[in-house]
């Protein structure tokens, strides 16, 4: 949102005639670009929380299941907890990894819903 939508409209709302202009420009895309690292990071905390929180149930379930919980908790906890130690960049290499490895655990929780096995 704050990239494709915000940061066009501060670009095209302020005046750029002067050096104080360029310079409250650059200050407010600087905000847009914290703001943009918060709230990936957070959507990725969350996205992850709850495939954690869905794969507690699936870890009860039969075998086939019972191993997707397996890899939805390594999706669920390896991206928070790489945030958390620094390790994970959210730029954009980074949130593609995040979002392909919960992509491979949602289709696999999709196959498991049309087969009606959860």
């Amino acid at each position: 949102m704050m990239s494709g939508f915000v940061i066009t409209q501060v670009a095209s709302l302020t005046p750029h005639s002067t050096e104080a202009d360029l310079q409250s420009s650059a200050q407010l895309l600087i905000l847009c670009r914290v703001l943009n690292q918060t709230f990936a990071s957070l959507g990725v905390v969350l996205m992850s929380a709850g495939i954690v929180l869905w794969t507690i149930d699936l870890l009860r379930s039969r075998q086939l299941a019972r191993l997707l919980g397996v890899f939805g908790l390594l999706i669920g906890l390896l991206p928070a907890a790489a945030l958390a130690f620094g390790t994970l960049r959210l730029d954009v290499p980074g949130m593609t990894q995040v979002v392909l490895l919960q992509s491979v655990w949602n289709i696999g929780v999709g196959v498991l819903l049309i087969r009606g096995i959860v």
